[in-house]
């Protein structure tokens, strides 16, 4: 059984924060950066490249 008022832990606290938002805040930092969009393809490896930084960011592959 679980605690409802429990606070969101690990994988379940990043999927949380991990939003359509954040992964739209980075790629406009990289256009305003000079970065070029590649193809649906090439953006979706870049969001599993983004969803490995923040685990590493945040020590999760220790």
């Amino acid at each position: 059984m679980s605690d409802a008022t429990a606070l969101p832990t690990g994988q379940e606290q990043q999927s949380e924060r991990f939003t359509f938002g954040l992964i739209s805040d980075v790629f406009a930092v990289l256009n305003q950066h000079g970065y070029v969009r590649g193809s649906n393809g090439d953006v979706g490896k870049a969001v599993g490249i983004m969803m490995d930084l923040v685990r590493a960011y945040e020590g999760g592959d220790r």
